[in-house]
């Protein structure tokens, strides 16, 4: 079948090989589903006007003449020329928050063409067109949802069908968990156990509260081996501003922590995942976990806030550790517990990378997508 992907939102000043990095989670999608067999077209609004193939999935980046955030009550023209010229099977619209343009595919395109829309932690536009968001809602084939929280929220605010309403997690690539040791010596990480971040760090995003507790962990074990790298690709200066008052009232932080600063492109990061063995991350919110998900993929151990997205993904825990964000000691505990044993990181390792293969990789969410489209498909025939 020959899928289109539709994403009305850019991020203004980059250029198309930027895109590579920052549209990661659905470049990812759409790889997967060409692993599949199928043919996937990306429609994007953007600052210039591109078209490109690259590892089996065609690009069209169209530019509107409206800025990088397209309002609710927004068309893009432009963005219909390209789906017209394409005639495809299944039209994928990445986010939930553009009634209008959801509604115009729905008139658009033929009957037999069914319209999926993706929450991307979209926020719901005012009154009127709330109302008009439920219309729509209600008349898509399927909405997705990274998780039963999000999922059952939505449901029940719009008044969803509940077999139209299906969850996927966003999809992370098939990095290939590497040696340790060689990682290391091209990363330069060391430390028994090593502790990784690579996030935001934004108010939502807690690390400063991360680190407090790391400084108490290392303030209570003295000697340890431990080390965490924190990786912070951007930053809000003033949360980056209470990590350092942090390192600078925690001398002893000194050999056993990191700050690295600025970003590395998605494809650089693979020594990184390789050379950790927990991954640690404060999300509030964060709809997908994209992160913590891709280092998982390296057998790297999640250790992770009890979100309704973070349950999901360790399947309450079974794999890696959850903690509370309302009971930040409850990181304490859980760094106090990690296993430092080499034999039993790399069991609890191997597990990660089992379950990832099975319901995380880019072949689980290929998979679940091509269901959720061939089911949608078959009921309209």
């Amino acid at each position: 079948m020959h899928i289109a992907f539709l994403l009305p939102a850019y991020a203004p000043g980059r250029t198309l090989e930027d895109y590579w990095d920052y549209g990661v989670c659905q470049i990812n999608q759409a790889k997967a589903l060409v692993a599949r067999g199928h043919e996937v077209t990306v429609i994007t609004r953007s600052a210039e006007e591109v078209e490109v193939t690259r590892e089996g999935v065609r690009y069209c980046m169209v530019r509107d003449g409206r800025g990088p955030v397209l309002r609710s009550w927004q068309n893009s023209r432009p963005m219909f020329d390209a789906l017209r010229r394409i005639s495809p099977d299944v039209v994928h619209l990445h986010g939930v928050g553009y009634p209008l343009i959801t509604l115009s595919l729905l008139r658009m395109l033929p009957r037999h063409v069914p319209v999926f829309v993706e929450y991307h932690g979209d926020a719901r536009p005012r009154f009127p067109l709330s109302l008009l968001q439920t219309h729509v809602l209600r008349r898509v084939a399927g909405c997705l949802f990274p998780n039963g929280r999000s999922a059952e929220d939505w449901r029940i605010r719009h008044r969803l069908p509940p077999a139209r309403v299906h969850r996927t997690i966003e999809c992370a690539p098939d990095r290939m968990a590497g040696d340790r040791d060689a990682a290391r010596r091209e990363t330069g990480f060391q430390g028994n156990p090593v502790l990784l971040w690579n996030s935001r760090a934004v108010p939502r995003r807690n690390p400063d509260l991360v680190l407090a507790a790391y400084a108490r962990h290392i303030g209570r074990t003295p000697g340890a081996g431990c080390h965490f790298y924190m990786m912070i690709p951007d930053h809000d200066p003033a949360v980056l501003q209470r990590i350092k008052a942090i390192m600078a009232a925690n001398p002893q932080l000194d050999p056993y922590f990191t700050l690295i600063l600025g970003r590395r492109p998605q494809t650089e990061m693979t020594p990184y995942y390789n050379s950790a063995d927990y991954i640690l991350s404060g999300s509030e919110d964060d709809p997908y976990g994209f992160g913590v998900v891709d280092a998982m993929s390296c057998g790297v151990i999640p250790v992770v806030p009890r979100s309704a997205t973070f349950r999901e993904i360790t399947q309450e825990g079974r794999i890696g550790y959850l903690w509370d964000l309302a009971e930040p000691e409850s990181l304490d505990a859980v760094l106090a517990a990690l296993p430092t044993d080499r034999a039993k990181i790399a069991q609890l390792s191997d597990e990660v990378q089992r379950h990832f293969c099975r319901n995380l990789s880019m072949d689980a969410q290929g998979r679940a997508l091509e269901d959720i489209y061939r089911t949608a498909l078959t009921h309209d025939a």
